[in-house]
């Protein structure tokens, strides 16, 4: 399992590096968008974790041109407050899920598998 996350708060950078490794995950960890569409042109990921707050870049815009990339990852949004507003925005910008902040390996596992599950997804990268 690969993952690239958009993270700018260093904090949650280290959390979801340690959940990830107790997970057997790798996982990219970048400060904003345009380091993460650099990655997402030479590497294949299987889920990308955009933060919801990316400072003056709007989350919405962020996670489209990701998931209208060729060979796009799935998706995931990370936020500190979760409602059916929110995950309706993700939803219509292409989006597979929400994830709460702060991280908790379940959880994570959870969103990430039910993400997976969908069609179109490669059927080697569901592993857990």
């Amino acid at each position: 399992m690969r993952l690239l996350a958009i993270l700018p708060a260093m904090e949650d950078a280290e959390q979801l590096r340690q959940i990830a490794g107790g997970l057997g995950w790798s996982v990219s960890i970048v400060n904003t968008p345009a380091e993460a569409m650099a990655r997402l042109q030479t590497e294949q990921v299987t889920a990308a974790i955009c933060d919801q707050d990316l400072g003056e870049e709007d989350w919405r815009a962020v996670m489209y041109r990701i998931a209208t990339l060729p060979r796009s990852p799935c998706v995931l949004l990370a936020s500190r407050v979760m409602d059916q507003y929110l995950w309706n925005e993700v939803i219509l910008n292409r989006g597979y899920d929400v994830v709460s902040k702060p991280f908790q390996s379940d959880e994570l596992r959870r969103v990430v598998a039910f993400a997976l599950s969908f069609p179109g997804q490669p059927q080697q990268q569901r592993t857990f």
